[in-house]
Order: structure tokens, then sequence, then C-alpha cells
């Protein structure tokens, strides 16, 4: 139901051409397609061609996840909900803004936007945080048919910030990832005001 592909692939042939082809499948499947624009800029040529193939992509996704400083290189826009707003009405149908430990902006095509705070953790390791992050957030909107109901995106946000926060207490991405008793454990939790 769905097809997640980052900028990292479309940095060189072949698999820049076999990505968009994967794509263009996917599309006329009816599957979602959630892409994460990660800037690495010692796999591209120069900035300019970053930046016009990883808008491209862009251009195919219903789900768009950046961190803050991708999103002012890719739209222009420092303000991050009116970047996650932009990233929307570009065609996106959801987007979300990482910040870091300050959390996540994030906006909808029906109109949903805000801001939800991150999680306070001991942190070990960030790496593979973002992509801890993505997965929680489609996990949640394949459940919801990727229809959620109102408010209920700002809920798979916080999700979403807990897995992030918790990849971050290990080392290593995979190793690191949470099981779901642990992210549910971590929003009970701040909901009860208690510390991580």
């Amino acid at each position: 139901s769905v097809l997640h592909f980052g900028s990292v692939s479309l940095t060189d042939e072949p698999s820049r051409g076999a990505t968009f082809k994967a794509i263009a499948r996917a599309k006329e499947a009816g599957a979602c397609i959630s892409y994460d624009p990660n800037y690495r800029p010692l796999l591209w040529r120069d900035e300019a061609e970053a930046v016009e193939l990883m808008r491209k992509g862009m251009r195919y996704a219903n789900v768009i996840k950046v961190a803050d400083n991708e999103l002012t290189l890719l739209t222009g826009e420092t303000d991050c909900l009116k970047g996650a707003r932009k990233l929307v009405e570009n065609g996106a149908k959801f987007s979300f803004v990482t910040l870091g430990e300050r959390g996540c902006c994030y906006a909808s095509a029906s109109g949903e936007c805000g801001y939800v705070p991150g999680f306070a953790v001991d942190v070990v390791d960030t790496t593979g945080a973002g992509d801890t992050f993505t997965g929680a957030v489609l996990s949640r909107l394949i459940d919801c048919k990727f229809s959620p109901a109102e408010g209920e995106l700002e809920e798979i946000v916080r999700f979403a910030n807990a897995a992030g926060a918790l990849n971050t207490t290990k080392r290593g991405a995979i190793p690191a990832m949470p099981s779901l008793e642990e992210i549910c454990a971590l929003c009970r939790r701040q909901a009860n005001g208690t510390s991580a």
C-alpha cells in the first residue's frame, strides 16, 4: 500500500531512473508514495542539481517528511509551520517537518496543521531517528487508511515523535528501533507528566 523512497537513490544512475520507474508503477497500482528528501551534500555533484532532483521527487509524493534544514533548501521557507503548509499546497496530502528534539510541525490537505513538541530523552545516537519517525507515521496512516479523523493527525505525530526519540537512546539505526510497547509507554508517561 506504500512505496517509500529517499533522495539518496536520486543522486545518480541507474538508481535514479529505477526509482522514478518504481514510483510510476506504484502510482499505477494505487499505492501511497512517501518521500524523505534527505540531503547529503557529498553525494551530489552540486547543490543546484540536488535541489532540482529532490524537488522533482516531491512532485510525486503523497506523504513528505523533511528535516527543518531541508525545508529551507527545498522551499525557501524558514518558518516550519508555513513550510509544512507549503508542501501540502504543492501537492502532498500530508507533510511533516521534523525539528529534532524540539518535535515536529505538520500539515494535511484537509487543512489540519500544527506543532507537536518532542520528548526529553537521554540521547546516545541520532542515526535513524528520522527513518523511525517516518516508519511510525506511515504505520499509523496505514491503520486509518490515510484518512485520519479530526485531531488524529496530532496523535499520529506524537506517536512518531516518541518513536524517533526512543531511537536516539541506543546505538545504531536498526537495533535502536523501539517496539510498539515502548513507544506507547513513553506516550503514556508524557501524558501523565512523568519523566522518560
